[in-house]
């Protein structure tokens, strides 16, 4: 099974962004002329009456593992000009931005959407103001990951765990089995 999110500022906003930014699509893969690319969030706005993109929204969540070194930043740059020529609109948010206040990247994102739809004379397609993190828990500015998200990946973890026990047992068998091989009846 493949990953929704590849890191946990990605899952965040997620959960914070999608009541007010329905449709929004996480690890979006598109194709430009020179290359895929995958990228964290992607909100694509149609027109209705012709059934062609009119607003491509590329979101991507920069955090420090990833985007520290000057090689992955040059790397970043030279991918958001090649989308950019493409007709996407990049937006990038740091790590730190997520953590620090999710609710105001997904204002800003929301914003930007309005923004960019009214120039091209289309719906933004987007929730009402206020509704950015109605489905996640809220303490302050932070966003708690819904129970059943922690569920999930809990169980994924317990489920590694036991796999590994076992592992561990047959090996130990296997060892056992063969030392006593070894010294005979």
């Amino acid at each position: 099974m493949e990953r929704m999110f590849r890191s946990p500022i990605e899952e965040k906003f997620f959960f914070a962004a999608r009541e007010r930014i329905p449709d929004l699509m996480p690890q979006f893969i598109t194709s430009t002329s020179n290359r895929d690319y995958s990228l964290d969030f992607a909100k694509i706005i149609t027109d209705k009456k012709t059934g062609k993109k009119v607003l491509k929204v590329a979101i991507e969540l920069d955090g420090y593992d990833y985007h520290s070194s000057k090689e992955q930043r040059n790397h970043d740059s030279q991918r958001d000009r090649q989308l950019m020529a493409e007709g996407w609109q990049v937006v990038h948010f740091t790590g730190s931005q997520i953590n620090r206040n999710v609710n105001r990247c997904v204002e800003e994102t929301a914003s930007l959407i309005e923004l960019w739809a009214r120039d091209k004379g289309v719906p933004a397609e987007l929730g009402p103001k206020g509704h950015a993190n109605q489905f996640a828990s809220q303490v302050g500015d932070k966003v708690r990951i819904p129970e059943s998200s922690r569920n999930f990946r809990l169980s994924r973890i317990v489920s590694a765990a036991i796999a590994v026990a076992v592992l561990m047992v047959i090996a130990a068998a296997a060892l056992l089995y063969g030392w006593l091989n070894l010294k005979g009846p």
